[in-house]
């Protein structure tokens, strides 16, 4: 199971998704969860509304491509502005980036991306119950909201279909992680044929590697 950093490793949430973060996350082994739109024409790093002091996804994925410490990473997108895809593709080719999808678009927009051939991944939550477009997604953004509405069964019949996925961790919600981390053990000890197609989104990353693998 791979352990993905929400907005990279940091300590303040005012470091969320600064290139501090984002080194730290590489040089500790985990993925990266970031957030992607555009400003002033260019695609920048950014959950809420960039400005000019926002650092470029260019400058981004050439730092993340030639980290010493990416060793094929899994990078997750969250695309927060439609229309995208076409730049998206470049920078992904431009840095030979493999090990990645995208996530959160609005349905429309997601076919774009289907279209486009970039991996995308579809989310279900309690609240959104059906999985569309089944046939062009890579995999499954499992959130939870309110609550841990998913079990064991859930997790090992996406990952007996050759589904991915990724588990948005429950403190990202603000809630304890607990419950959702010992369904997730429950799968690692128990599916070693396809645990490589779980990952964990999470604040706490170096929590949960102690807790997964130390």
């Amino acid at each position: 199971m791979e352990i993905i950093s929400h907005r990279g490793f940091w300590n303040n949430t005012r470091g969320k998704n600064s290139v501090p973060a984002f080194d730290s996350a590489l040089s500790s082994g985990f993925g990266i969860e970031t957030d992607v739109r555009d400003y002033d024409g260019n695609l920048v790093i950014s959950h809420n509304i960039p400005n000019e002091n926002s650092q470029t996804v260019d400058s981004f994925l050439n730092s993340f491509s030639k980290s010493e410490n990416n060793y094929n990473l899994c990078l997750a997108i969250n695309i927060k502005s439609d229309g995208l895809q076409s730049k998206v593709k470049f920078f992904l080719e431009k840095y030979r980036i493999k090990n990645y999808f995208v996530f959160d678009m609005s349905i429309p927009d997601m076919l774009g991306y289907i279209d486009s051939g970039i991996n995308c991944f579809i989310r279900q939550s309690e609240i959104e119950h059906d999985l569309l477009l089944i046939d062009g997604i890579k995999g499954v953004w499992l959130d939870q909201f309110k609550s841990t509405w998913f079990d064991k069964g859930i997790l090992i019949n996406y990952l007996n279909m050759n589904i991915k996925v990724c588990v948005v961790s429950s403190e990202l919600h603000g809630r304890d992680h607990s419950l959702c981390w010992s369904i997730l053990k429950e799968v690692v000890l128990s599916d070693e044929k396809n645990k490589g197609n779980l990952m964990l989104c999470t604040d706490i990353p170096d929590k949960a590697k102690e807790y997964f693998y130390e």
